[in-house]
C-alpha cells in the first residue's frame, strides 16, 4: 500500500514520531581553539566553560517504534516489515500465502481499541472495499484478528507519497499538477458516485507511481475519514456525528472545520488547497497552531497563485479555477468533480480565452467556434469563467464520444466565416456547456468499463441524453440523472437510442406521466426510481410491460390507490418506496398479489390498523415501514403473524401507553432482528423489560 518512505504531511495530524532520524543534525559541533591572546596585556581568567547543551532526541522511524508480529495473520499473511504508521493504525508489509503475493496490512493501534475505533476501521474497510477504480487504492479482506485488532489488507504499492514527492522536488508546476488533478478528479468522482467521501484529501494519503512515459500514477489513500452517504444513517452516526471536527487542518473546508453536514463538495475544496501546496510548496492556509489554521479556512481568502509567487506561474485561468474550488461557501464551489475535471482540462488545452468574443478556425475542414465569457467580478475576487459553447465537432467512433474545442488562431480568416460564425442557425443549435460536459465523462467513463452514468452535478438538458448512444456496447447500464432538468422528451430521445439499460434514477428530475411509456420500453429495467416526479395514476398502466421490474420507487408523488391496482401486473416486484404519496388503506388489497414483495415503505401515507391487517397477508414481507402513519399499537396482533418480518419501523405514530407487554407480541414473529421506535413514548423501564426478553434491537434513531 505504501513505501518504505511514508512521511505525514506538515503540521498535519498524522504520528510526528514516523520520521526518518537526520545524522547530520544531531551531531555535536566540531570543537575549535580559542584565538591567541596578546602578550602586552594581561588577561582576566577566562570565564568557566558554558555547559555543552544536548542535542534534541532523535526522532525514531516506525520500524523502530512498533515490531513485527511473530506469527502470521488468520494463517494467509507473513508479516514481513513496518513500512509506515499513522494516527490510526500500523501499516505492514505482508505475503500473502499460498499465493506469495505481497500486500499492505493495516492493523489499528492497540490503544485505540475502544468501540468507537473498531467501528470506524470497519467502516474504513468497508468503505474501500465498495470502490474499485484505477485511482484508488484496492482492498482485498478485512476482519479481526487472533489479537482482537481489525485489520485491512490492501494493495502493496512501490511509490512515493505525494508530500515526499514534492520536499524532493519543490513545487510541481502547473502541467503536472493537472495531471495528478485530473486522476484525483476521476478517483472521486467514482467514490462520489457510490455515495462515500474522502474527508481528509492531503499529499500523504496519495501515492505516486512513476511511469516510464515519465508520468505520474496518482493514487488514492485512507478512506478511514470517509462517511456512507447512501447508508441507512443508523449504521453509521456513531462513527462520525455532524458536530464532530475530523480531518487534517490545512485541508479542511470551512464547513469540515464547523463540524457541518458535510457532501461532496467539501472534497472539491480539500483538493483546491491540495493543488495549491503542488504549485507553491504549501497549502493556502496554515497557522502557527491547528486553531490558527482552521480560523484561516473560515476567514481568509488564498492568495492567487501568481501573485503569491510572484510570476506567471499559472495560466490565469487556471488561478480563477482554483480560487473558485476555495470559495467558502460550498454552493459557490464547481458542484462535483466531473465539472473541476472538465475546467482544468479546458485550462490544460487553453481552451479558455481572454475575453468573450466568437471566433472561427478551420482545422483539417472543421469549422468549430468557442465562445468564452468572463464574468465580471461582483464581489471582488470572485471572477468565474464561464465557457458556453456555440458548437462542436462532435464524432462517434466505436462508441465513443470525442469532442475537439480549438483555441482560437492568431491566422487571418475571411469576412464570410466571420459572418458564419453570427448567425442565428447556429444559435439555435447551442448546447449547454452541461450537455458537453456530460456527453465527456460518459465517454470516459464507458471508456473505462464502467456500466455507471451519473450526472450529479450536472445541470445538463435533453439533448444531452443523446450522448448515451456512445453506451451502446455496455450491458445493463445503470443511469442516474436525479434533480437534472430532464424532460419526458429527454425519455424519448432514451428510448430511441435502443440501449441496454438494468437500473434508472430519475428522482427529482422534470419528467411527467408520458415519461412512462418510453421508459418502459427500456429492456432489462430491473430497478426504477421515480420519487419526486410528476408521474400519475394513469401513467402507471405503462408499467406493466416491465416483467423484470424488482425495485420501484414512488415515493414524493401524487400516486393514489388508483394507481396501486397497476402495479398488481409487475411479477417480479420485490422493492416499493410508496412513502409520502396519497395511498390509503384500500388500497392495500392491490398489492397482496405482489407475492414476491419483501420491502415495502409506508411513511407518511393514510394507513391505520385496517391497513396493517390487510399488509400482514404479503406472506413474504421483511422489511415494512409505517413511519409517522395512522396506526396504534393495536397493529402489533396482526403484525406477530408476519413469519418473515426481519425489520420493522413503528416511528413517529401515536403508540398511546404502549408497554412492554404490548411488544412482547412480537415474539411471534420468528426472524424479527431490529424494531424502530423514534419518537414513541416508552419509559426506561419498559425498555429494560423488553430488552431483556432478547425478542429483537431496539432502535429510537
Amino acid at each position: 500500500m505504501t513505501s518504505d518512505k511514508s512521511r505525514p504531511d506538515s503540521g498535519a495530524d498524522s504520528d510526528p514520531m514516523v520520521t526518518d532520524v537526520d545524522p547530520e543534525r544531531n551531531a555535536l559541533p566540531a570543537k575549535q581553539d580559542p584565538p591567541a591572546q596578546p602578550l602586552s596585556r594581561p588577561q582576566p581568567p577566562p570565564p568557566p566553560p558554558r555547559p555543552t547543551q544536548a542535542p534534541p532526541p532523535a526522532r525514531l522511524t516506525a520500524q523502530e517504534i512498533y515490531q513485527i508480529p511473530k506469527t502470521s495473520l488468520k494463517g494467509k499473511y507473513e508479516f514481513l516489515k513496518v513500512v509506515g504508521a499513522g494516527g490510526a493504525g500500523v501499516i505492514y508489509k505482508a505475503r500473502q500465502e499460498p499465493l506469495g503475493r505481497l500486500v499492505a496490512v493495516k492493523m489499528i493501534h492497540s490503544h485505540l481499541m475502544s468501540t468507537t475505533a473498531i467501528k470506524r476501521f470497519q467502516q474504513e474497510a468497508k468503505t474501500v472495499s465498495a470502490i474499485s477504480h484505477p485511482n484508488v487504492i484496492g482492498i482485498h479482506d478485512f476482519g479481526i484478528s487472533e489479537e482482537n485488532q481489525p485489520y485491512m489488507v490492501m494493495d502493496y504499492i512501490e511509490g512515493m507519497p505525494l508530500s515526499d514527492y514534492i520536499k524532493e522536488n519543490g513545487p510541481l508546476g502547473q502541467e503536472l499538477t493537472t495531471s495528478i488533478s485530473l486522476q484525483i478528479c476521476d478517483g472521486l468522482a467514482h467514490a462520489h458516485a457510490k455515495g462515500v467521501l474522502h474527508r481528509d484529501l492531503k499529499p500523504n494519503n496519495l501515492m505516486v507511481l512513476p511511469l516510464e512515459s515519465g508520468a505520474l500514477h496518482v493514487k488514492i489513500l485512507d478512506f478511514g475519514l470517509a462517511k456512507i452517504l447512501l447508508e441507512d444513517e443508523d449504521e453509521s452516526e456513531h462513527l462520525t456525528r455532524t458536530g464532530e471536527t475530523v480531518g487534517t487542518p490545512a485541508y479542511m473546508s470551512p464547513e469540515q472545520v464547523m463540524g457541518k453536514q458535510l457532501d461532496h463538495r467539501t472534497d472539491i475544496y480539500s483538493l483546491g488547497c491540495l493543488i495549491y501546496h503542488c504549485l507553491t510548496g504549501d497549502p493556502p492556509f496554515v497557522g502557527e497552531t491547528k486553531m490558527e489554521t482552521m480560523l484561516a479556512q473560515l476567514n481568509n481568502k488564498p492568495r492567487p497563485i501568481n501573485e503569491k509567487m510572484g510570476d506567471q506561474t499559472v495560466d490565469p485561468a487556471f488561478d480563477k479555477i482554483l480560487l473558485k474550488m476555495l470559495e467558502k461557501k460550498p454552493a459557490d464551489r464547481f458542484q462535483s468533480m466531473t465539472q473541476v475535471k472538465a475546467a482544468l482540462q479546458a485550462t490544460d488545452e487553453k481552451l479558455f480565452l481572454s475575453a468573450g468574443e466568437l471566433k472561427t478556425v478551420s482545422k483539417k475542414s472543421e469549422e468549430e467556434k468557442v465562445v468564452v465569457e468572463e464574468k465580471k467580478p461582483d464581489p471582488p475576487n470572485k471572477a468565474v469563467l464561464i465557457v458556453v459553447l456555440a458548437a462542436a465537432a462532435i464524432v462517434f467512433s466505436i462508441g465513443i464520444f470525442t469532442a475537439q474545442f480549438i483555441q482560437s488562431s492568431n491566422h487571418d480568416t475571411s469576412d464570410s466565416a466571420t459572418k458564419t460564425a453570427v448567425k442565428p442557425k447556429v444559435k439555435e443549435k447551442r448546447l449547454k456547456t452541461e450537455d458537453y460536459e456530460f456527453g465527456t465523462m460518459v465517454g470516459n467513463d464507458i471508456a473505462k468499463g464502467s456500466r455507471i452514468v451519473d450526472s450529479v452535478g450536472i445541470s445538463m438538458d435533453d439533448e444531452a441524453i443523446k450522448f448515451l448512444e456512445q453506451a451502446r456496447p455496455v450491458k445493463n447500464l445503470k443511469i442516474i440523472l436525479t434533480g437534472s432538468p430532464v424532460t419526458t422528451k429527454g425519455m424519448k430521445y432514451l428510448a430511441d437510442l435502443n440501449l441496454s439499460v438494468a437500473d434508472l434514477v430519475l428522482a427529482k428530475t422534470a419528467i411527467d406521466g408520458g415519461a412512462l411509456a418510453y421508459i418502459a420500453s427500456l429492456k432489462p429495467l430491473l430497478t426504477l426510481n421515480l420519487a419526486g416526479t410528476a408521474i400519475t395514476d394513469a401513467s402507471l398502466e405503462s408499467l406493466s410491460e416491465c416483467a423484470d421490474l424488482g425495485e420501484l420507487n414512488l415515493a414524493n408523488t401524487k400516486i393514489s390507490d388508483a394507481g396501486l391496482e397497476a402495479l398488481s401486473a409487475l411479477p417480479s416486484l420485490r422493492s416499493l418506496s410508496l412513502s409520502n404519496t396519497k395511498v390509503t388503506d384500500a388500497g392495500m388489497t392491490s398489492l397482496l398479489p405482489l407475492t414476491g414483495l419483501t420491502d415495502l415503505e409506508l411513511d407518511n401515507c393514510e394507513i391505520s390498523d385496517e391497513g396493517v391487517e390487510t399488509i400482514a397477508r404479503i406472506k413474504n414481507l421483511q422489511r415494512l415501514r409505517l413511519n409517522g402513519t395512522k396506526v396504534s399499537k393495536a397493529c402489533l396482533k396482526d403484525i406477530a403473524r408476519m413469519k418473515e418480518l426481519m425489520d420493522l419501523d413503528l416511528s413517529d405514530n401515536k403508540l398511546d401507553d404502549l408497554k412492554s407487554n404490548d411488544l412482547m407480541q412480537l415474539t411471534a414473529v420468528p426472524k424479527l432482528d431490529t424494531l424502530r421506535l423514534h419518537g414513541i413514548d416508552l419509559s426506561g423501564e419498559e425498555i429494560v423489560k423488553f430488552q431483556r426478553a432478547g425478542v429483537c434491537s431496539l432502535r429510537f434513531d
